[in-house]
Parts: structure tokens; sequence; C-alpha cells
């Protein structure tokens, strides 16, 4: 027997971040309060940012890595998004 888990995608006005894009620093903005995994890409699909977060709306990403685009997924009981952010110069 074979069981599958499906991810159920979260909508962009449920999970948010600002400024996009910045100087490296991002706010997560929440509808939801728990905790949730977050995990940041770049363009080559590696991970270059990975930590479980206790309250997701209000907290502050602070991510040193040269200017450019980058995946952000944020995984909640919830579901998942993913979204593009910019770090700019």
């Amino acid at each position: 027997q074979v069981t599958t888990a499906s991810t159920k995608a979260l909508a962009s006005a449920d999970v948010w971040v600002s400024p996009n894009p910045s100087k490296g620093q991002f706010v997560i903005h929440s509808a939801y309060s728990g905790v949730g995994q977050v995990r940041v890409f770049n363009a080559a699909g590696q991970v270059i940012h990975n930590e479980k977060v206790q309250a997701l709306n209000g907290h502050v990403l602070d991510l040193s890595q040269p200017a450019g685009v980058y995946i952000l997924r944020i995984e909640t009981e919830n579901g998942v998004i993913s979204q593009r952010i910019g770090i700019s110069e």
C-alpha cells in the first residue's frame, strides 16, 4: 500500500515579505501565527538558508547574500508558498 501526502498551496495574500527587493533584510507577514519552516534557495537551487520559525508573522529574515533573485519557500501546517525575493546592492 502506498500513501501520498498532498501539499496545499498557500495564497500569496496569506503570506508575503517586505520590503521586496531589499538589501537582505525581509519581514515575513503571515495570516498564520504558528510555526513555519523557512528556506531560501539560490539560482542554482541550493539551500542557502534554512530555519524553523516559532512565530512566523513578523519574523525578520536576515540574509547576507550577493545581489540577485532568490526563492523563498515557507511551509506551515496550513500549506506551502514559494515566492521570489530580490536582494539589491
